[in-house]
Order: structure tokens, then sequence, then C-alpha cells
């Protein structure tokens, strides 16, 4: 996600939250390669949601350096950057077993 402002010719210019939704195929990905250039880019914040696991994983960069919190089934994350939302990670995920 990111403002229109920052959107550049060839590219996003800043991006403020970046959101991966992991699988088995993805999972090293997500959490290694991907996380590593988000952290050198300076993205504000990062969610990863593992519906398997029924978790999101949040890392915010709070005075330079990242915060990680996990959120799991039924806990709630309430985001305020870079905009406020309420997430519940069971509620992402089907009851019929997705």
């Amino acid at each position: 996600m990111c403002r229109r402002d920052d959107i550049g010719e060839r590219h996003v210019e800043r991006l403020l939250l970046a959101v991966a939704i992991m699988s088995r195929s993805t999972r090293e990905l997500d959490t290694g390669y991907r996380q590593a250039l988000y952290d050198l880019s300076k993205v504000p914040s990062y969610w990863m949601f593992d519906p398997a696991r029924r978790s999101l994983t949040v890392r915010e960069l709070v005075d330079g350096e990242y915060a990680e919190r996990t959120v799991v089934g039924d806990d709630v994350f309430e985001a305020t950057v870079p905009f406020s939302v309420r997430v519940v990670p069971a509620e992402l995920v089907s009851r019929s077993g997705g």
C-alpha cells in the first residue's frame, strides 16, 4: 500500500504497508527475502498472515527498529498505522476448513 503521490513512473517511491498471505510454498520467501528487503527499505509496516495457523505477524518500524508481534486465532490486532483497522485472524479464514 502506498500514497498516490509515491507512485513513480517505474516503481513505488515509498511503500507504507506490505501484506503477505503465506503458504507452504511462500513461507521462506515471505519471512526471509521479502522481510529482509522490506527491512532494508524501512517499510513502516509488514504484515504476514498465515491461514493455516490463523495467525497474523505484524512488524512495525518504531524509532528506527522493528517491533514484531503475532496475534493468533480470536486475538485482536488493532492497527493505527498506516490506517485504523481491526483484524482478527480467525475471521479471515472460512469456517469450512479454509
